[in-house]
Formats: structure tokens, C-alpha cells, sequence
């Protein structure tokens, strides 16, 4: 039987896997526009943030490593831009 502390943590597990996951479709299309587009800042600054996002919500659960390549990802595009 989960304590209501482990129900917690799992509810919160999913809702990040959930929103994790449209946040990388996002992500991808971001870099992909990118690629065809090198000059569109708008969606530069919208990938930064999908990144930084992800960045923040995986070291609140805890993850890292998944925190550590967002923050990579970030700083990829940020000189990129430069």
C-alpha cells in the first residue's frame, strides 16, 4: 500500500512526463524551424524557454541529468544567437 507521500510523488511524476513530453515535440519543431530559419528570433526565444522550463521542472523532481542537458541545450542556442 503507497503512503499518500508516494501517491503524491507519482501524480507528480506523471504530470511531469506528461507535460515533459509536448514540451520536446515543441522543442523539436523549434529546432527544426531553426535549422531552416536561422534568423527567426521569435522562435529562438521560444525554444530557450521550452529548454529553460524543462531545465527548471527536472531539477524540481529531482532529475539531474535531465536538467543538465537542458541547460547545455540552452546555452547551445543562446551562442548561436551570438
Amino acid at each position: 500500500m503507497s503512503t499518500p507521500a508516494e501517491m503524491a510523488r507519482l501524480e507528480l511524476l506523471e504530470e511531469f512526463r506528461r507535460t515533459t513530453i509536448e514540451r520536446i515535440e515543441r522543442i523539436t519543431l523549434a529546432w527544426v524551424t531553426l535549422e531552416k530559419n536561422p534568423a527567426d528570433t521569435a522562435v529562438a526565444q521560444e525554444l530557450q524557454r521550452e529548454l529553460h522550463t524543462v531545465k527548471g521542472e527536472a531539477r524540481m523532481m529531482g532529475f539531474a541529468d535531465v536538467s543538465l542537458i537542458a541547460h547545455r541545450c540552452e546555452a547551445l542556442v543562446m551562442h548561436a544567437k551570438d
